[in-house]
């Protein structure tokens, strides 16, 4: 089954966008007041599951360097985040927050030059980029 560039243009944004309401809803929670959820800290919750994302993002990233076979530093960046990421999970939590931020802004920061080497198209950049900031703007607001 041949499924058209468009219609994977727009699973993957929807898909991506769902990705987001983890961190939206979690963001609420913590605005309300509400600690836990599930029996689970909320802080954790959303540290947790930013580390999975994270981990997934940067997978792409592995595989922008096996796909272009030219960009070897892609791999052992794609690494180094992910270990970075994880650690924030054995961190205090304004801490892990701050951790896991700037893991986002490197990853962004990789998308733009995958953008740039044309390793990726236009739409995906600027989704990536859309959503990087929705999800930076939620893990700044658990800091505040």
């Amino acid at each position: 089954m041949k499924i058209s560039l468009l219609k994977i243009e727009n699973i993957t944004k929807i898909l991506t966008y769902l990705g987001a309401l983890p961190f939206i809803i979690m963001t609420i929670l913590k605005m309300m007041n509400i600690n836990y959820f599930l029996n689970m800290s909320v802080n954790s919750l959303i540290i947790t599951y930013s580390t999975i994302i994270i981990s997934f993002i940067c997978g792409m990233h592995f595989h922008y360097a096996i796909a272009s076979n030219k960009n070897i530093k892609f791999l052992f960046i794609s690494n180094i985040i992910t270990l970075i990421a994880w650690s924030s999970l054995f961190m205090p939590i304004k801490i892990s927050f701050t951790i896991l931020i700037v893991c986002y802004i490197f990853n962004l920061i990789i998308d733009f030059l995958a953008y740039k080497k044309l390793l990726i198209q236009k739409w995906f950049f600027k989704m990536r980029q859309n959503i990087s900031i929705i999800v930076i703007l939620c893990l700044l607001a658990n800091i505040l």
